[in-house]
């Protein structure tokens, strides 16, 4: 078994709401929600039992030979072939797809057994990405420029979005990483739901495409694997969110959340501005003018938020200006940008 235990000095159970123990309880809820929905997919390790007072809990070791990293989808991106890795990144979406469809029809579900520890819990979608994307927003005006009143109030609109995502609602993970996909005989599960809860699907479904917004495992994907991975994603999902496979519906799904994460990503800003900083296989900076291009870059975004696109624009040009050039590199399995036969 594999016992995961909060560090006292970040974990108070008086106050729910704090982030420490927040963060342990939408883990123990997230697990233990899975392992009763998805008992017969085995999409994560089962929930075994726990403490809270104790802010501990125990799941199965579905790979008791290796580490609990040790063996994710982290390989198959860094050492691997391009075959390799686009095998397991189609898999990834496949079962996140799966997850985000099948949970649709147990939400309340959800909502019981998160309140079960915190009977004071409201019930609303998690608030992680708005979090992330508010101090992501007050860094960047901190440190580089103030964005303009158009721009506040297209983010109010996209707030919105997220705090009411209506059809597009499922269970999500909001930090499905490389290294929290592990390989258990050859089958990818999802572990650490620190961050999970009920939120607009593109949360998750976005994570193809930027790739992996919140992880040091950060680099780009061919075009045309992006493609192929969300087509996986819509035709395993669409089964139970038929909005999904609507161009519109995802198109606009996929813009929020690329907005988001693309300002979600200045939290770092502000180690940043003097020189780069490294974090994992690819630097901040390199992070945050690759989104700031997708993000500029992406067909119809500005019928959605003209304003932000401007600022975007305007924003990535000054820091040009500033850093020059600086490059996200592609993950190591697609240097060659070719898919082996």
């Amino acid at each position: 078994v594999v016992v995961k235990q909060r560090d006292p000095n970040f974990f108070d159970m008086t106050n729910p709401a704090a982030f420490g123990a927040r963060g342990f309880l939408d883990d123990w809820a997230g697990l233990e929600f899975i392992s009763e929905v998805f008992a017969a997919e085995g999409l994560a390790p089962s929930f075994l039992g726990g403490d809270i007072q104790a802010g501990l809990f125990v799941m199965e070791d579905v790979n008791p030979e290796a580490e609990l990293y040790d063996d994710s989808l982290v390989d198959p991106l860094l050492d691997g072939s391009s075959q390799d890795a686009i095998e397991a990144l189609e898999q990834m979406m496949r079962l996140l797809g799966h997850l985000h469809g099948g949970s649709v029809e147990y939400l309340d579900k959800y909502r019981e057994l998160r309140r079960t520890h915190d009977p004071n819990w409201d019930g609303a979608v998690s608030q992680s990405i708005l979090a992330g994307l508010a101090n992501g927003v007050k860094q960047l005006e901190a440190h580089f420029q103030a964005m303009p009143t158009e721009f506040h109030n297209e983010l109010t609109v996209l707030k919105e979005q997220f705090m009411q995502p209506g059809t597009l609602t499922v269970f999500g993970h909001a930090d499905a990483c490389p290294d929290n996909w592990i390989f258990s005989n050859g089958v990818l599960k999802l572990i650490d739901f620190e961050f999970s809860g009920l939120m607009s699907a593109g949360v998750d479904a976005s994570f193809a495409r930027l790739p992996f917004p919140t992880c040091w495992c950060s680099a780009t994907l061919p075009s045309d694997v992006i493609e192929h991975l969300e087509h996986t994603y819509r035709k395993e999902v669409g089964h139970a969110i038929p909005e999904v496979l609507e161009d519109d519906v995802f198109n606009r799904m996929m813009v929020d959340a690329l907005v988001a994460w693309t300002f979600h990503t200045f939290q770092w800003s502000k180690n940043i501005k003097a020189e780069d900083q490294e974090w994992g296989i690819n630097s901040i900076r390199a992070r945050i003018l690759q989104r700031l291009n997708l993000l500029t870059a992406t067909p119809n975004i500005e019928t959605c938020y003209p304003a932000i696109v401007d600022a975007a624009r305007e924003l990535r040009h000054t820091l040009l200006n500033q850093w020059g050039e600086v490059i996200l590199e592609p993950y190591d399995a697609f240097l060659d940008n070719s898919v082996d036969s």
